[in-house]
Parts: structure tokens; sequence; C-alpha cells
């Protein structure tokens, strides 16, 4: 699948999410990390077909970035 560089860096800290989740000694704090990292993942895979099948026509860097620094501040906000 073809992917834009918003896309990239959004898998690339989601990624590094999965890292931090990894490392997590308290199990809920694992569990909440790796439930958010999984939920951007279904909405980016999403919004990713939907381009490929012409009803999307780009993902801009900018959004990609604006919903990995949200998803930081969420995870970050539970620590």
């Amino acid at each position: 699948m073809h992917t834009g560089s918003g896309d990239r860096a959004l898998r690339q800290i989601l990624d590094d999410a999965m890292r931090i989740a990894d490392r997590c000694v308290n199990p809920d704090d694992r569990d909440s990390i790796t439930k958010t990292v999984s939920n951007v993942e279904s909405m980016l895979d999403a919004l990713c077909e939907l381009r490929q099948q012409g009803k999307v026509y780009a993902l801009s860097a900018l959004f990609c970035l604006s919903l990995a620094d949200a998803l930081m501040q969420d995870i970050t906000a539970e620590f």
C-alpha cells in the first residue's frame, strides 16, 4: 500500500508508542496504550483504504501529525 510521509510519520510514532507499552510495568498503562495504538492504526488503515479507492484524495502530513500529537497527549496524560 502506497503511503505518504504523514502516514509513515504516524506509523513510526505508533511503533514508538508500542515500544513504550512493552516497557510499562503497570498492566493498566500497557493495555491503555496498546488499545489506543490499535484504534489509531485501524483508523489510519481505513483512511488509506479509502484513499486507494479514490474516496479520499489525500491525507495531509499535517493531519497525520496532528493525530499523532493528540495520541501522544492522550497517552502521556494517563501517566
